[in-house]
């Protein structure tokens, strides 16, 4: 609006008797929007506006209280679209939408899912792989073992789940179906490299399309091939990288820094069975989470580099030692 002087109309604003907010009023009986008006812009009763005086009696206003309405109406505009980017309203109603900040809330949301689930580890050691899960147990009727988040994808492979476990199990089984169908086709296992690429492909084309939704877990690819021992870590979003240790899910950063503390390149897969177990039992919430089952799985020299659960007495002998060091750090 230029300040020509001229004559404004009145939009009647009432204010509210609890909050002092302005509700400019609508034509329809009781429709108002809430906004957050500075008083200075505002007299009680209306507000200036083109070719009328306030309260709606005709009279001519300064061409400057014109231009302070237009400037607030701006601001208002600029900071309702950032209130709407934050919360995401709007902008997270399809996987295909991208909001004026360039974020994918479906995606992000997915990601959601698997921070809230319980803590997976891999490791990649001198002469393997280890994998850890920490299956949270959400009602003693469980049997011990059943609903798995480690699984073998083919002889000289497997991967951990976190997230929604029945998604996990569409990520497997698309991994299995394509591990099976290179040796089909090549004649020699499939390898991790590159079977890590096609599953992260998999996870990546249900984030294009308006009818799929993103794929509620994130998993750790670990395997053996001609390279040697590979670890891959594929995210919601499809994104795929190498590691030398990895974890997802509610204790992710503490498992990573105890990760770093750890000389990988030293550390044989038996005893890095120890240091996971060590790991997920130190990142394990007993406030909030009472009770777990660990599974881990490896593939290495000692496992004729085949993924296998590992042993019972390992198994046994590595929560044993977890435990010990867990009562000594509370000691301490």
């Amino acid at each position: 609006m230029a300040d020509d002087g001229g004559v404004y109309d009145v939009v009647p604003f009432s204010r509210h008797r609890c909050c002092r907010s302005w509700h400019p009023t609508r034509d329809a009986p009781g429709e108002t929007i809430d906004l957050d008006l500075p008083d200075q812009m505002m007299m009680d009763g209306g507000v200036v506006g083109r070719h009328g005086g306030v309260d709606g009696m005709p009279g001519k206003v300064d061409g400057s209280v014109a231009a302070l309405e237009m400037d607030w109406w701006k601001m208002a505009a600029a900071a309702s679209e950032s209130a709407l980017v934050r919360i995401g309203t709007g902008y997270d109603l399809s996987v295909t939408t991208f909001s004026p900040d360039g974020r994918v809330f479906q995606v992000e949301y997915a990601g959601k899912a698997v921070d809230n689930s319980g803590t997976i580890v891999g490791i990649k050691c001198k002469d393997g792989i280890v994998l850890g899960v920490e299956k949270l147990i959400t009602s003693k009727m469980i049997l011990a073992g059943s609903n798995r988040r480690l699984h073998s994808v083919h002889r000289n492979s497997g991967l951990a789940v976190a997230g929604l476990a029945a998604d996990g199990r569409q990520v497997v089984s698309r991994a299995k179906s394509e591990a099976a169908n290179y040796e089909k086709v090549y004649g020699e296992p499939m390898p991790v490299k590159e079977l890590a690429d096609r599953v992260a492909s998999y996870v990546h084309l249900c984030t294009l399309y308006w009818w799929l939704r993103p794929f509620g877990c994130g998993v750790i690819l670990g395997g053996y091939d001609r390279d040697g021992p590979q670890l891959y870590m594929i995210e919601p979003s499809g994104l795929s990288y190498k590691y030398f240790g990895a974890a997802l899910g509610k204790g992710r950063q503490a498992a990573k820094t105890e990760i770093e503390k750890l000389k990988l390149s030293e550390l044989t897969c038996r005893e890095g069975i120890v240091e996971v177990a060590k790991i997920i039992y130190g990142v394990h919430d007993e406030a909030k989470d009472k009770s777990f089952e660990l599974e881990l799985s490896w593939v290495c020299d000692e496992s004729n580099r085949q993924h296998e659960k590992v042993p019972n007495d390992l198994l046994e002998q590595a929560k044993a030692a977890a435990q010990a060091a867990l009562e000594e750090m509370d000691a301490d």
